[in-house]
């Protein structure tokens, strides 16, 4: 009979790739309802007080916007990183190929 355990490779790779996934995708999903419920604030305020506030919830809005294009540019970069040093070569350019798209997004979406 062949010993297999010594040509499997490591699990900790996969496992903390998708860790890590499951975990950006969080933070993606929290930093977009923080943005909502900004601007679910803001519309309020300005039916109510007839913006008032306003120039507190844009410091919180860009706080927030920025916040969210850490998580989505940085995220992926993390994970290429993991995926890289624990051999998932393949894996590590499809997340490099997220990150460059998702910054591109991101300089564009500040450029307008």
């Amino acid at each position: 009979m062949k010993d297999l355990s010594a040509t499997k490779e490591p699990s900790w790779p996969s496992l903390a790739v998708a860790g890590l996934t499951v975990a950006w995708l969080v933070g993606i999903t929290a930093s977009v309802a923080w943005i909502f419920g900004l601007g679910l604030q803001s519309w309020a305020d300005d039916q109510d007080n007839n913006g008032a506030h306003q120039v507190g919830f844009e410091h919180d809005v860009h706080l927030a916007t920025h916040l969210l294009e850490a998580v989505a540019f940085g995220g992926p970069l993390v994970i290429a990183c993991v995926a890289f040093v624990g051999g998932r070569t393949k894996t590590s350019a499809v997340y490099v190929g997220i990150a460059v798209l998702l910054g591109f997004a991101a300089a564009y979406w500040h450029s307008t």
